[in-house]
């Protein structure tokens, strides 16, 4: 199926996209037909650089979205529309009702969210760029509530690192199903049996308040909390031998794969998320074959894809 899957993405010039959390094999394939591993928003980045018309999305469905929305005009496929626990929640008339009772207020959504609820936003964020963005709003609306969703570990994140007190920022109570399960024990459990390796932690995890709880008073070992990109980046980057990494567990494949001299250890090891296991080689393969079936096409309205474009334009300039 892999022989067969290469040679129709060859044949029809298709660009294959694979998350960080995908299956191996998927992973596989994409480095044998020239695509790319990664994460939502650095994935549409690297389509964006290339030429090809079509691209198929192995991921769950907000991430293909996005990239419909980011590049107009090319032709985004996705081998199954897999939902997600933290963006599918998302209720837009809540959003709305936010709005009319602060009329002056900035809605700030995590990339990880649907098309409808990007055209409801002020600023799109990334992981990694989330405290800068809530940083700028803050110190270019001074007074302005804020409305953040809908992650509540990040925003818990975001908060210990800007400062923030209680009630200071509007939080929509949403989390992924993976990443809410991982807590500070199996941190610790996972530190105690692996005491020379460094934390490399996502931060929409569980654990995120206790951990940093910890660092702040100066009793955790060395900590990283990073987007899944930032984890290849600080694993390659830092001089340790060894990593505890918190997160889906799909990501190990690839830092075992990328970085061969160096120890990983997955937190949980059966921490998969089952939206995205919805990908596999089977229907990847039905995709390729019928590209022209619009049923694996991923359309945005274009009305909402204004809208969200241009909010995530505006969150995306803020590092």
């Amino acid at each position: 199926m892999a022989n067969e899957a290469l040679e129709l993405l060859s044949q029809k010039r298709i660009l294959l996209l694979v998350h960080n959390y995908q299956y191996p094999e998927l992973q596989e394939l994409a480095r044998a037909a020239g695509g790319y591993i990664g994460d939502s928003y650095g994935l549409t980045l690297k389509a964006k650089e290339t030429e090809h018309e079509t691209i198929v999305f192995c991921s769950v469905a907000f991430m293909a979205e996005t990239a419909a929305i980011l590049l107009p005009g090319r032709k985004v496929l996705a081998p199954a529309r897999a939902g997600c626990s933290l963006a599918d929640p998302v209720e837009v008339e809540e959003i709305r009702k936010w709005r009319t009772r602060n009329p002056a207020g900035k809605v700030v959504s995590y990339i990880n969210t649907k098309p409808d609820a990007k055209a409801e936003s002020d600023y799109i964020c990334t992981s990694r760029n989330a405290a800068a963005v809530i940083a700028h709003v803050r110190d270019t609306f001074p007074g302005a509530r804020i409305y953040f969703l809908p992650d509540k570990y990040l925003a818990a994140h975001v908060m210990r690192k800007l400062r923030m007190g209680p009630g200071e920022m509007d939080v929509w109570e949403g989390a992924c199903h993976v990443h809410k399960d991982i807590n500070e024990h199996m941190i610790e459990k996972a530190a105690e049996e692996h005491p020379e390796a460094e934390l490399l932690i996502h931060p929409e995890c569980g654990c995120t308040s206790a951990c940093l709880a910890r660092i702040a008073a100066g009793t955790s070992p060395e900590i990283q909390f990073l987007s899944t990109e930032g984890m290849l980046s600080r694993a390659r980057e830092s001089s340790a031998k060894e990593f505890i990494v918190a997160t889906e567990a799909g990501i190990v494949y690839r830092l075992r794969r990328e970085i061969p001299e160096k120890i990983f250890y997955p937190v949980v090891a059966t921490a998969h998320c089952r939206f995205m296991k919805e990908i596999t080689l089977e229907n990847l393969l039905a995709c390729l074959k019928n590209d022209k079936n619009q049923a694996f096409e991923v359309r945005v309205p274009p009305e909402i894809a204004y809208k969200a474009h241009r909010a995530i334009a505006e969150g995306m300039t803020i590092q």
